[in-house]
């Protein structure tokens, strides 16, 4: 259906074919049917409703979360890793640094009795009593020594074990708590989803019955200028002729014609004048009229 006020604009880079269109609607326009110049929709483009289980909003809102606990769980399991085995390396070098303490000790004794031993043999006092008492004495404070150093690192281990423990222990807590506030995040963001799901549908819902309703008023208003014009033109037929509606059918398809004709070049005008069938059969008895009209220029 061609819309003449908008074609009307801009005739010259019209088809023939084009404007044989709007001179058939300017025939139905007044002609004894619903025709009216208008679409029989507005054309509104309705959106789509959002269709989703619950298990597909669940399962999105859970893909999420999990890489974003994955990574927080991974952060927190990497803080105490490295401090625990930081402390497993210091407990390893607390072992070598008394390895070499023990060393030491057993270095400086076996000097010390072997300098009494030289020192009894220039004497000739090899096997005498004082000197076996003066090698037991420094054999005891071996002993006494390496169970000092001995001591000294089992509490240093113990310690390093107990923190140890409190780290592993507080590791897990805190991955407990994740636990915990990635289940309370979960519960949250469902229900987020799902209300903003139920909002998104019913704006969706809403959106459409809009649009029918303007559709429905829109058809409403059509069938009332359909109305009008049986009644308009009921009321012509009434008063005038049959003719006058005919003529006036005429005149104004008369008029189209001239103006689209006149805003071509005259020579192509004179050609679509004596080969258009239609532009012919519309003229009828007004041919010459307007061949004259387009010739004069």
């Amino acid at each position: 259906m061609a819309n003449t006020s908008k074609i009307s604009e801009n005739k010259k880079h019209l088809t023939a074919e084009e404007v044989e269109d709007v001179l058939k609607d300017i025939e139905r326009k007044y002609s004894f049917n619903d025709y009216v110049d208008a679409p029989d929709s507005l054309n509104l483009d309705k959106v789509e409703v959002p269709n989703k289980t619950d298990e597909e909003i669940i399962g999105a809102v859970k893909n999420s979360l999990t890489d974003k606990y994955s990574k927080k769980k991974e952060t927190t399991d990497q803080s105490f890793r490295e401090k625990i085995e930081s402390l497993l390396s210091s407990t390893q070098t607390l072992k070598d640094r008394n390895q070499e303490s023990q060393d030491q000790i057993n270095q400086s004794y076996d000097n010390s009795i072997k300098a009494t031993e030289n020192q009894a043999l220039k004497r000739g006092l090899a096997r005498s009593s004082i000197v076996i008492s003066q090698i037991s004495s420094l054999e005891g404070g071996r002993a006494s020594d390496l169970s000092q150093s001995l001591k000294d690192l089992e509490n240093k281990l113990s310690d390093a074990e107990k923190q140890i423990a409190s780290l592993e222990s507080e590791q897990q807590e805190a991955l407990n708590n994740l636990e915990v506030e990635y289940a309370l995040e979960l519960e949250e963001e469902i229900q987020k989803a799902k209300d903003d799901y139920q909002k998104s549908v019913q704006e969706a819902i809403n959106f459409n019955n809009n649009v029918d309703k303007l559709e429905a008023e829109y058809k409403l208003k059509l069938d009332k200028q359909k109305q009008d014009k049986q009644k308009t033109l009921t009321e012509l037929k009434d008063k005038y002729d049959t003719t006058y509606t005919f003529n006036k059918i005429r005149d104004e398809q008369f008029n189209y014609l001239k103006d689209y004709l006149s805003e071509l070049d005259k020579d192509y005008a004179l050609s679509l004048l004596l080969t258009n069938r239609e532009f012919k059969s519309v003229l009828g008895n007004r041919y010459k009229e307007m061949y004259d009209l387009i010739s004069r220029g």
